[in-house]
């Protein structure tokens, strides 16, 4: 939860907003009562999962990132969460079998050099993350990047249409956000701090 405001932040903040003598719009109830009212007509149906559809997930990294779904790579800072987003970047832009998937024998392994858009709101890729894909072989045609000190970079979260239009336009197979808190829209976050080095 957020901090509460300190007395003294109360008396500095809120108590003078309180005697300018706003004018009230509408009252508290009035604005309730404008909400959509729950439906109680809904159906009361459900599936039985002896009934339910089963499919078996498609898979970009065998057994840890499914296609077209969303996976996250936890941590705490430096430990190396950023390394291992470049090595998988760099297996998946030369279709190569990304090293997480030794652990499964029978992995498809890629084969076909794909594209992956990788955001970072913690390297420059002039000074940092180019060297570090370099160092793991990547194939650098294959992967794209706004870099943090472009403007366009602060438009980049998770509710904006210009992430849309990129997506639209570049088609990645895989793409990352570094680190996830930093692409999370105002309107999107809420006082609750999130888990630090989230990827």
């Amino acid at each position: 939860m957020c901090a509460p405001l300190t007395d003294r932040e109360l008396e500095k903040t809120v108590f003078p907003a309180l005697d300018k003598g706003w004018k009230v719009e509408r009252s508290y109830t009035a604005a309730e009562k404008m909400k959509p009212a729950p439906r109680s007509d809904h159906s009361l149906d459900m599936v039985p999962m002896d009934k339910a559809e089963e499919k078996m997930p498609e898979w970009l990294v065998t057994g840890y990132i499914p296609r077209y779904q969303i996976s996250s790579l936890a941590g705490d800072g430096g430990s190396g969460k950023a390394t291992v987003w470049c090595s998988l970047a760099a297996d998946i832009s030369n279709g190569k079998k990304a090293f997480l998937e030794n652990f499964f024998p029978d992995s498809f392994g890629g084969g076909v050099p794909q594209k992956v858009m990788f955001f970072s709101a913690e390297d420059s890729f002039e000074y940092t993350l180019k060297c570090r894909l370099r160092k793991n072989g990547a194939n650098l045609a294959k992967i794209f990047s706004i870099d943090i000190a472009d403007e366009r970079f602060q438009d980049i979260k998770f509710n904006s249409h210009f992430l849309e239009r990129l997506i639209e336009k570049h088609r990645p197979a895989l793409c990352i956000f570094n680190p996830i808190q930093a692409f999370v829209p105002p309107d999107m976050a809420s006082c609750t701090r999130p888990t630090p080095g989230t990827t």
